[in-house]
């Protein structure tokens, strides 16, 4: 289990219209910040994702239906994924994403305690 915590939600980061929030750590520019979730992932912490594994915001928990050949590393090196809350789509899946269910955005906020498990 992974333990990560919400430092600070980009104005622009939480769109329910996308269905999608783009998590990365604290060294994201100012720029990139105002899109994303930033988050400061627990020390030596290794991500290895797989189909079926849960993601939870506080008490929010969804199952990973998809992880993109990407998204671990990308994890790994930056804290970084785009989360969908939508189903996989057939093709042209997004390398670095996860695809989750439920189909619904999650609560999100400075604080939030994100658990991969």
């Amino acid at each position: 289990m992974i333990k990560s915590v919400v430092k600070n939600v980009g104005n622009q980061a939480l769109s329910p219209e996308d269905n999608l929030v783009v998590l990365f750590n604290t060294n994201a520019t100012p720029n990139l910040s105002e899109f994303c979730v930033l988050q400061e992932v627990e020390e030596n912490a290794s991500f290895d994702l797989s189909i079926g594994d849960a993601i939870s915001f506080d008490d929010q928990t969804y199952t990973i239906k998809f992880v993109g050949p990407l998204a671990n590393r990308d994890l790994n090196d930056l804290s970084h994924t785009s989360i969908f809350f939508q189903e996989v789509p057939t093709d042209n899946q997004i390398a670095n994403a996860l695809y989750v269910e439920p189909h619904k955005m999650p609560i999100i906020s400075e604080g939030t305690v994100i658990t991969f498990s």
